[in-house]
Protein backbone atom coordinates (compact mmCIF):
# COMPACT_ATOMS: atom_id res chain seq x y z
CA UNK A 1 0.00 0.00 0.00
CA UNK A 2 2.70 2.37 1.00
CA UNK A 3 4.23 1.89 -2.84
CA UNK A 4 1.17 2.49 -4.60
CA UNK A 5 0.78 5.15 -2.75
CA UNK A 6 3.65 6.92 -3.58
CA UNK A 7 3.15 5.88 -7.23
CA UNK A 8 -0.14 7.39 -7.54
CA UNK A 9 1.51 10.45 -5.17
CA UNK A 10 3.95 10.79 -7.82
CA UNK A 11 1.58 10.42 -10.63
CA UNK A 12 -0.53 13.92 -9.00
CA UNK A 13 3.52 15.66 -9.73
CA UNK A 14 4.11 14.20 -12.85
CA UNK A 15 4.26 17.37 -14.99
CA UNK A 16 6.88 19.05 -12.62
CA UNK A 17 8.58 15.74 -11.24
CA UNK A 18 8.87 13.35 -14.66
CA UNK A 19 9.73 10.15 -12.87
CA UNK A 20 9.87 7.10 -14.92
CA UNK A 21 10.55 4.26 -12.77
CA UNK A 22 9.03 3.25 -9.18
CA UNK A 23 11.92 1.14 -8.27
CA UNK A 24 10.74 -1.40 -5.03
CA UNK A 25 14.08 -1.69 -2.67
CA UNK A 26 15.44 -4.62 -0.26
CA UNK A 27 12.51 -5.87 2.19
CA UNK A 28 9.95 -7.61 0.37
CA UNK A 29 11.55 -10.69 -0.30
CA UNK A 30 11.14 -13.88 2.28
CA UNK A 31 14.94 -15.69 1.75
CA UNK A 32 17.50 -14.50 0.24
CA UNK A 33 17.86 -17.15 -2.71
CA UNK A 34 14.28 -17.86 -2.96
CA UNK A 35 12.95 -14.51 -3.90
CA UNK A 36 9.58 -14.92 -3.30
CA UNK A 37 7.00 -12.32 -1.83
CA UNK A 38 7.13 -12.01 2.28
CA UNK A 39 3.52 -11.35 4.58
CA UNK A 40 3.83 -7.73 3.47
CA UNK A 41 3.08 -8.19 -0.15
CA UNK A 42 -0.01 -11.09 0.05
CA UNK A 43 -1.03 -10.49 -3.59
CA UNK A 44 2.73 -11.29 -4.77
CA UNK A 45 5.41 -9.13 -7.13
CA UNK A 46 4.16 -9.73 -9.90
CA UNK A 47 0.57 -7.68 -9.23
CA UNK A 48 2.44 -4.79 -7.59
CA UNK A 49 4.38 -4.64 -10.91
CA UNK A 50 1.36 -4.51 -12.78
CA UNK A 51 -0.35 -1.73 -10.70
CA UNK A 52 2.66 0.40 -10.83
CA UNK A 53 2.42 0.61 -14.53
CA UNK A 54 -1.44 1.09 -14.78
CA UNK A 55 -0.14 4.46 -12.87
CA UNK A 56 2.04 5.38 -15.92
CA UNK A 57 5.48 3.96 -14.53
CA UNK A 58 8.30 1.86 -15.30
CA UNK A 59 8.35 -0.80 -12.23
CA UNK A 60 11.81 -1.93 -10.70
CA UNK A 61 12.84 -4.19 -8.18
CA UNK A 62 15.88 -4.75 -5.54
CA UNK A 63 17.69 -7.86 -5.71
CA UNK A 64 20.87 -9.74 -4.42
CA UNK A 65 21.36 -12.63 -6.95
CA UNK A 66 24.96 -13.56 -5.71
CA UNK A 67 24.30 -14.43 -2.02
CA UNK A 68 21.69 -16.98 -0.12
CA UNK A 69 20.25 -17.05 3.29
CA UNK A 70 20.78 -20.39 5.05
CA UNK A 71 17.33 -21.17 5.56
CA UNK A 72 16.84 -20.59 1.58
CA UNK A 73 15.58 -24.05 -0.08
CA UNK A 74 18.43 -23.10 -2.56
CA UNK A 75 21.01 -23.26 0.17
CA UNK A 76 19.24 -26.38 2.12
CA UNK A 77 18.71 -28.90 -1.38
CA UNK A 78 21.68 -27.59 -2.68
CA UNK A 79 24.39 -26.86 -0.93
CA UNK A 80 27.06 -27.54 -3.68
CA UNK A 81 26.05 -24.21 -4.98
CA UNK A 82 28.58 -22.15 -2.47
CA UNK A 83 31.86 -20.89 -2.42
CA UNK A 84 34.01 -22.72 0.17
CA UNK A 85 36.94 -21.29 2.36
CA UNK A 86 40.05 -22.87 1.14
CA UNK A 87 40.91 -26.26 3.15
CA UNK A 88 37.26 -26.55 3.75
CA UNK A 89 34.06 -28.36 2.48
CA UNK A 90 31.63 -26.22 4.61
CA UNK A 91 30.36 -23.27 2.40
CA UNK A 92 31.64 -19.83 2.89
CA UNK A 93 29.43 -17.27 5.18
CA UNK A 94 29.83 -13.97 3.35
CA UNK A 95 30.33 -10.17 5.44
CA UNK A 96 26.47 -9.94 5.73
CA UNK A 97 25.89 -13.20 7.29
CA UNK A 98 24.95 -14.68 4.26
CA UNK A 99 26.42 -17.83 1.75
CA UNK A 100 28.07 -16.83 -1.61
CA UNK A 101 26.78 -18.43 -4.45
CA UNK A 102 29.08 -20.12 -6.89
CA UNK A 103 28.39 -19.30 -10.52
CA UNK A 104 30.98 -22.06 -11.90
CA UNK A 105 28.14 -24.79 -10.67
CA UNK A 106 25.63 -25.14 -13.75
CA UNK A 107 22.46 -25.86 -11.29
CA UNK A 108 23.38 -21.92 -9.81
CA UNK A 109 23.77 -20.88 -13.15
CA UNK A 110 20.21 -22.34 -13.95
CA UNK A 111 19.11 -20.96 -10.61
CA UNK A 112 20.16 -17.30 -11.73
CA UNK A 113 18.49 -17.95 -15.46
CA UNK A 114 15.56 -18.72 -14.08
CA UNK A 115 15.41 -15.82 -11.26
CA UNK A 116 16.46 -13.61 -13.85
CA UNK A 117 13.92 -14.56 -16.18
CA UNK A 118 11.09 -14.93 -13.65
CA UNK A 119 11.39 -11.11 -12.32
CA UNK A 120 11.14 -9.76 -15.70
CA UNK A 121 9.09 -11.55 -18.14
CA UNK A 122 6.99 -13.46 -16.02
CA UNK A 123 6.47 -10.38 -13.13
CA UNK A 124 7.50 -7.67 -15.46
CA UNK A 125 10.10 -5.82 -13.48
CA UNK A 126 12.26 -3.72 -16.57
CA UNK A 127 14.68 -2.26 -13.56
CA UNK A 128 16.79 -4.49 -11.82
CA UNK A 129 18.85 -2.84 -8.92
CA UNK A 130 21.37 -5.74 -7.87
CA UNK A 131 23.18 -4.97 -4.56
CA UNK A 132 25.52 -6.21 -1.81
CA UNK A 133 27.91 -8.10 -4.89
CA UNK A 134 31.29 -6.97 -3.35
CA UNK A 135 30.38 -8.59 0.04
CA UNK A 136 29.19 -11.73 -1.85
CA UNK A 137 31.91 -12.48 -3.93
CA UNK A 138 35.46 -13.41 -2.50
CA UNK A 139 38.15 -15.29 -3.63
CA UNK A 140 37.95 -18.40 -2.25
CA UNK A 141 37.16 -21.64 -3.63
CA UNK A 142 35.13 -22.18 -6.32
CA UNK A 143 33.94 -25.20 -8.12
CA UNK A 144 36.04 -25.46 -11.28
CA UNK A 145 38.97 -23.81 -9.73
CA UNK A 146 40.07 -21.65 -12.60
CA UNK A 147 37.01 -19.38 -11.05
CA UNK A 148 38.32 -16.33 -9.41
CA UNK A 149 36.15 -13.92 -7.21
CA UNK A 150 35.80 -11.32 -10.74
CA UNK A 151 35.32 -14.10 -12.52
CA UNK A 152 32.42 -15.69 -11.01
CA UNK A 153 30.93 -11.86 -11.09
CA UNK A 154 31.30 -11.96 -14.97
CA UNK A 155 29.54 -15.27 -15.16
CA UNK A 156 26.66 -14.01 -12.85
CA UNK A 157 26.43 -10.76 -14.93
CA UNK A 158 26.50 -12.59 -18.46
CA UNK A 159 23.65 -14.69 -16.79
CA UNK A 160 21.76 -11.31 -15.90
CA UNK A 161 22.12 -9.87 -19.08
CA UNK A 162 21.50 -12.82 -21.58
CA UNK A 163 17.92 -13.23 -19.81
CA UNK A 164 16.28 -10.19 -19.68
CA UNK A 165 14.51 -8.28 -22.38
CA UNK A 166 15.80 -5.96 -24.50
CA UNK A 167 15.52 -2.53 -23.02
CA UNK A 168 15.80 -3.45 -19.17
CA UNK A 169 18.01 -1.00 -16.80
CA UNK A 170 20.36 -2.68 -14.98
CA UNK A 171 22.12 -0.96 -11.81
CA UNK A 172 24.86 -2.57 -10.01
CA UNK A 173 25.65 -1.28 -6.30
CA UNK A 174 28.52 -2.63 -4.26
CA UNK A 175 30.02 -3.96 -7.14
CA UNK A 176 33.53 -3.29 -8.59
CA UNK A 177 33.81 -0.40 -10.77
CA UNK A 178 35.75 -1.74 -13.44
CA UNK A 179 34.98 -5.27 -14.03
CA UNK A 180 30.86 -3.72 -14.40
CA UNK A 181 31.56 -1.94 -17.73
CA UNK A 182 29.70 -3.58 -20.24
CA UNK A 183 27.47 -5.27 -17.78
CA UNK A 184 25.53 -2.65 -16.29
CA UNK A 185 23.68 0.49 -17.72
CA UNK A 186 24.41 2.55 -14.34
CA UNK A 187 26.19 1.95 -11.08
CA UNK A 188 26.36 3.42 -7.50
CA UNK A 189 30.07 4.86 -7.23
CA UNK A 190 29.20 6.19 -3.52
CA UNK A 191 28.17 4.67 -0.54
CA UNK A 192 24.75 4.54 0.97
CA UNK A 193 23.17 8.20 1.65
CA UNK A 194 22.08 8.53 5.60
CA UNK A 195 20.93 11.12 7.27
CA UNK A 196 23.29 13.32 8.33
CA UNK A 197 25.69 16.02 6.72
CA UNK A 198 28.61 13.69 6.93
CA UNK A 199 27.10 11.95 4.90
CA UNK A 200 26.39 13.41 2.05
CA UNK A 201 29.88 14.88 2.44
CA UNK A 202 30.89 11.11 1.72
CA UNK A 203 29.26 10.44 -1.15
CA UNK A 204 29.52 13.24 -3.19
CA UNK A 205 33.53 13.13 -2.34
CA UNK A 206 33.46 9.85 -4.15
CA UNK A 207 30.49 11.01 -6.85
CA UNK A 208 32.07 14.04 -7.98
CA UNK A 209 35.92 12.54 -8.21
CA UNK A 210 34.53 9.93 -9.94
CA UNK A 211 32.89 12.24 -12.90
CA UNK A 212 34.61 10.87 -15.64
CA UNK A 213 32.99 7.13 -15.71
CA UNK A 214 29.55 8.88 -16.30
CA UNK A 215 28.34 7.89 -19.91
CA UNK A 216 31.66 6.79 -20.87
CA UNK A 217 31.38 3.69 -18.48
CA UNK A 218 27.89 3.55 -17.04
CA UNK A 219 25.51 6.30 -15.80
CA UNK A 220 27.02 7.58 -12.29
CA UNK A 221 24.44 6.88 -9.27
CA UNK A 222 24.85 8.95 -6.39
CA UNK A 223 22.02 6.77 -4.51
CA UNK A 224 18.88 8.07 -3.84
CA UNK A 225 17.92 12.14 -2.69
CA UNK A 226 16.48 12.45 0.49
CA UNK A 227 15.24 15.95 1.56
CA UNK A 228 13.03 15.64 4.46
CA UNK A 229 13.69 16.91 7.82
CA UNK A 230 12.80 15.11 10.91
CA UNK A 231 9.76 17.47 11.84
CA UNK A 232 8.08 15.57 8.56
CA UNK A 233 8.58 12.03 9.13
CA UNK A 234 6.63 9.15 10.20
CA UNK A 235 7.10 5.66 11.78
CA UNK A 236 7.81 4.32 8.34
CA UNK A 237 10.85 6.37 7.93
CA UNK A 238 13.72 4.35 8.06
CA UNK A 239 16.46 7.34 8.04
CA UNK A 240 15.93 9.82 10.87
CA UNK A 241 17.13 13.14 8.69
CA UNK A 242 19.00 15.62 10.63
CA UNK A 243 20.29 18.22 7.75
CA UNK A 244 19.13 21.66 8.11
CA UNK A 245 17.67 23.72 4.88
CA UNK A 246 21.34 24.93 3.68
CA UNK A 247 22.35 21.50 4.12
CA UNK A 248 19.80 20.08 1.79
CA UNK A 249 20.16 22.60 -0.98
CA UNK A 250 23.51 21.57 -1.33
CA UNK A 251 22.62 18.06 -1.12
CA UNK A 252 20.09 19.18 -4.17
CA UNK A 253 22.91 21.22 -6.18
CA UNK A 254 25.37 18.33 -5.85
CA UNK A 255 23.10 15.74 -7.29
CA UNK A 256 22.15 18.33 -10.24
CA UNK A 257 26.18 18.46 -10.42
CA UNK A 258 26.50 14.51 -10.52
CA UNK A 259 24.53 14.47 -13.92
CA UNK A 260 23.35 11.02 -13.21
CA UNK A 261 20.38 9.14 -11.49
CA UNK A 262 17.60 11.45 -9.76
CA UNK A 263 16.43 8.53 -7.38
CA UNK A 264 14.00 10.22 -4.67
CA UNK A 265 13.33 8.05 -1.55
CA UNK A 266 10.59 10.52 0.31
CA UNK A 267 7.63 9.37 1.36
CA UNK A 268 5.60 12.21 -1.27
CA UNK A 269 2.92 12.77 0.66
CA UNK A 270 4.85 13.91 3.64
CA UNK A 271 6.58 16.75 1.54
CA UNK A 272 5.09 20.52 1.66
CA UNK A 273 4.54 21.91 -1.48
CA UNK A 274 7.42 24.08 -0.73
CA UNK A 275 9.71 20.95 -0.65
CA UNK A 276 7.48 19.51 -3.97
CA UNK A 277 9.07 22.73 -5.83
CA UNK A 278 12.52 22.60 -4.54
CA UNK A 279 12.38 19.05 -6.39
CA UNK A 280 11.45 20.29 -9.46
CA UNK A 281 14.50 22.42 -10.02
CA UNK A 282 16.53 19.15 -11.02
CA UNK A 283 14.30 18.95 -14.16
CA UNK A 284 15.25 18.70 -16.64
CA UNK A 285 18.16 16.82 -15.96
CA UNK A 286 21.50 18.61 -17.06
CA UNK A 287 22.52 14.84 -17.85
CA UNK A 288 26.44 15.80 -17.80
CA UNK A 289 28.33 15.84 -14.56
CA UNK A 290 30.25 18.92 -13.44
CA UNK A 291 34.28 18.76 -13.97
CA UNK A 292 35.50 19.32 -10.23
CA UNK A 293 38.36 22.01 -11.33
CA UNK A 294 39.82 21.79 -7.26
CA UNK A 295 40.49 18.03 -7.70
CA UNK A 296 43.88 18.18 -5.96
CA UNK A 297 43.34 20.42 -3.73
CA UNK A 298 41.30 18.37 -1.12
CA UNK A 299 39.04 15.46 -0.59
CA UNK A 300 35.62 17.02 -1.32
CA UNK A 301 35.72 19.55 -4.58
CA UNK A 302 34.14 22.54 -4.13
CA UNK A 303 34.69 24.24 -7.65
CA UNK A 304 32.21 22.51 -10.00
CA UNK A 305 32.57 23.41 -14.22
CA UNK A 306 29.16 22.73 -15.04
CA UNK A 307 30.03 23.50 -18.80
CA UNK A 308 26.99 26.06 -19.19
Amino acid sequence: DTILDSARDMAKYRDRLPVKYIQIDDGWWNYWGDWEANEKFPQGMKALADSIKAEGFVPGIWLAPFGADKDSKLFKEHPECFIRDFGSDEPRVGAWGYYNIDYSVPYAREFLKKLIRTVTYDWGYEYLKLDIISDTIGPYKHSDPDFTAIKNYHEGMKIVNENVPDGTFILGCTVPLGHSVGYVDGLRVSCDIVGTWESLCNTFSAVLNRFFYHKHNFINDADCLIIRKSDGEDDECRLKCERNDTEIRSFISAAAASGGTIMFSDKMSLLTEQQIETLSYLFPIIGDSARPLDLMEGDIPGVLDMGI
